[in-house]
């Protein structure tokens, strides 16, 4: 699962509050037309390729802070839109990951791929 963290959203107060979207992202594997959860092993992996972009020594302080930042200021937003597989009343469904354009059914590498650009 993955939920959007939102910063503390009056900091001049200090309150030491964050926001959390309620909708959570469900991270799925697709196969032909079927659906399935996806499986830790290769987001483990994902994230071995991509913690170096963090900049951090700390495995977990470079996990922290890929997971905030990304690679760049849109990297999360157009996982989520390149991801999008569908949604329903609770949950919304992401597919691939952000570093293989052609996993994610809405990039435009997967977009050419079938033809549709």
């Amino acid at each position: 699962w993955y939920a959007r963290v939102i910063p503390e959203p009056f900091q001049d107060l200090n309150y030491g509050y964050s926001l959390v979207f309620t909708t959570p992202y469900i991270l799925i594997e697709i196969q032909g037309n079927q659906g399935s959860l996806a499986k830790r092993d290769d987001w483990e992996a994902f994230f071995d390729r991509n913690l170096e972009a963090a900049g951090k020594k700390d495995k977990i302080k470079a996990y922290e802070a890929f997971m905030k930042y990304g690679k760049n200021k849109y990297f999360w937003n157009e996982y989520i839109f390149e991801g999008y597989v569908n949604h329903q009343e609770d949950m919304i469904m992401l597919a691939g990951f952000p570093d293989i354009p052609l996993s994610m059914p809405h990039s435009e590498e997967s977009q050419k791929e079938r033809g549709e650009i």
